[in-house]
């Protein structure tokens, strides 16, 4: 936290490089939100670079991958830069917004390596990451729950729940070793947030078109229209908002439950 403060000052990068490893495995729903955990708003951008306010607030968290290392039958381990930057964001109506020039010429990357090939402004929407985080000896066990909002809309897009396991270790042979020593589930995914990030607004994207292939300019105002995860095994589907009341269905382990009113609007936090 000393680091981050001298960062945001204009002292020392927080973080010269460290090396991690870490992985995605997706997992079920659950009925309540993580409710007084932390929860950052990430600004979708590329798999090497993360953009997010810590807890919603605050200095820019600027996170820039700086190095790959492959790990046999383990995927790639990634060495990431941190810095705070104070003034690449802006407050508007719709909620915090990407000061995109700012950012590429405080941090020497173009916009395209921000945010991702083929990108040269930032998207409308924004991701919601609720942590439990717990500390291991080197590394980290963390619940996500991620929502993905559009701005200017008060219900999320998708929402979809992870549990994240990561190896954090400066000395690359001993990283390897952990590495090795950690067991991979099937079906996980190797790779940083900002590269979860990237995926998960991805799909977001691609029900928004989706919606507008069906000539709907509300997501919401179709009942056949829903935001679906990347699995069956912990579907949220987030069928049409209306105020004061949401329905969220959740598919887990082949049983379809239902909450409606307030248990919904725990899990949206609309």
């Amino acid at each position: 936290m000393k680091r981050l403060w001298k960062a945001a000052m204009g002292g020392l990068p927080a973080d010269e490089g460290a090396w991690e490893w870490r992985y995605f495995v997706q997992t079920a729903v659950p009925s309540s939100d993580l409710a007084g955990k932390r929860e950052d708003v990430y600004f979708p951008a590329s798999c090497a670079a993360g953009l997010k306010l810590r807890n919603g607030t605050g200095s820019l968290e600027v996170k820039l991958r700086t190095g790959t290392l492959e790990i046999a039958s383990r995927g790639v381990a990634e060495r990431w830069t941190k810095r705070l930057h104070r003034s690449c964001t802006k407050l508007g109506s719709a909620g915090p917004s990407l000061e995109l020039e700012r950012l590429s010429m405080e941090t020497g990357w173009t916009a395209e390596q921000l945010l991702g090939e083929g990108s040269s402004s930032p998207g409308t929407l924004r991701v919601h990451c609720q942590k439990d985080r717990k500390h291991m000896s080197h590394g980290e066990v963390t619940r996500c729950i991620f929502l993905v909002y559009q701005e200017g809309r008060t219900a999320p897009v998708l929402a979809e729940s992870w549990q994240s396991v990561s190896v954090e270790i400066s000395d690359i042979a001993r990283l390897k070793c952990e590495v090795q020593k950690t067991a991979l589930p099937h079906g996980a995914i190797v790779t940083g947030y900002p590269g979860i990030i990237a995926q998960i607004a991805r799909r977001a994207e691609a029900l928004l078109r989706t919606a507008s292939s069906k000539g709907q300019s509300d997501l919401f105002a179709d009942s056949k229209l829903c935001a679906t995860s990347s699995s069956s095994s912990g579907a949220a589907l987030v069928l049409p908002w209306r105020p004061g009341t949401a329905l969220v269905l959740l598919w887990r382990s082949g049983l379809l439950w239902c909450f409606c009113g307030a248990a919904a609007k725990m899990l949206l936090r609309c």
